[in-house]
């Protein structure tokens, strides 16, 4: 499977279609080679499916650098902050206008499903917090979210998200501090042990 992933990134390396998906398939190279099976990984491997079923798409150039260069995240976290925060302002539409149309049906699909990744990532990234109330207890805004999505569910639109831009970025600044998040929960952790 892996020798077949590698094939498939250096096929379409040669013809340079989608850079995004050039920059999470090194990712999950990177990713294979260290052996990481985390939260990061299960994203680089949905966002790598969703992106090769459509590679039609196009991202704008002045966010590839930022998705694929970033200082802060891995490209796949770095690829789900943006959709969360520029939804649909992240692609190229090109083509006539029956191009367009699909191209944005594709986009529509592939973005309403983000909601449930993003919290799909934060579900497998508190799974590896000591105490199950880590994450909303040292990232701002989560527990906003994450009642929402708790009642709503697949109902949760991007809505929410387009409406809450401040609060996404807020989140995305606490976890580009996510060791020092993990070091707080050990200590609420052995602090509740403590006193238990």
């Amino acid at each position: 499977m892996f020798k077949w992933l590698l094939l498939f990134f250096i096929a379409l390396g040669a013809n340079a279609q989608n850079p995004i998906l050039i920059c999470l398939g090194r990712e999950e190279l990177v990713l294979h080679q260290k052996k990481e099976v985390g939260p990061i990984y299960k994203l680089n491997q949905y966002l790598i499916g969703e992106l090769a079923s459509a590679n039609q798409i196009s991202f704008k150039t002045e966010f590839v650098d930022a998705i694929c260069q970033s200082d802060d995240f891995s490209p796949s976290l770095s690829l789900l902050r943006h959709m969360l925060i520029e939804g649909k302002d992240l692609y190229h539409f090109k083509g006539d206008i029956f191009q367009k149309a699909m191209e944005e049906s594709t986009i529509d699909n592939f973005l309403e499903n983000i909601p449930e990744v993003f919290f799909n990532y934060l579900s497998s990234l508190q799974a590896l917090t000591p105490h199950h109330q880590c994450l909303n207890k040292y990232i701002r805004h989560l527990d906003y979210f994450q009642t929402r999505y708790r009642y709503l569910g697949e109902e949760l639109s991007t809505t929410i998200f387009k409406e809450n831009k401040s609060k996404i970025k807020l989140i995305f600044e606490d976890l580009k501090n996510l060791d020092k998040v993990l070091k707080k929960c050990e200590k609420l952790n052995l602090k509740n042990k403590s006193q238990g």
